[in-house]
């Protein structure tokens, strides 16, 4: 896989992992979800939050609440998807 396409595939299980996190789901429950490792979900969340500056699935769930609620939505959202892009 070239560097590209490794960097673009690692960014989906991150999104992926992102998700589930907001959805409530535990380390082992992402695991399974998605039939990768512990380890692996753990890499990605350790990714999500370095690049979101963040330390845990709450801080995590209040950002995306404070998205939510403010009025520029959108352009809130689109920050937030760069700034884990660029990472």
């Amino acid at each position: 896989r070239s560097s590209a396409a490794s960097d673009v595939y690692k960014r989906q299980k991150e999104y992926q992992v992102c998700q589930l996190l907001l959805q409530g789901h535990s380390t082992k429950a992402i695991g399974t979800i998605m039939s990768i490792g512990y380890e692996t979900v753990k890499m990605h969340k350790k990714n999500i939050y370095s690049k979101t500056f963040l330390s845990s699935q709450s801080e995590l769930l209040a950002l995306f609440i404070d998205i939510l609620q403010s009025d520029s939505l959108e352009k809130d959202v689109d920050h937030l998807s760069i700034h884990v892009e660029e990472q």
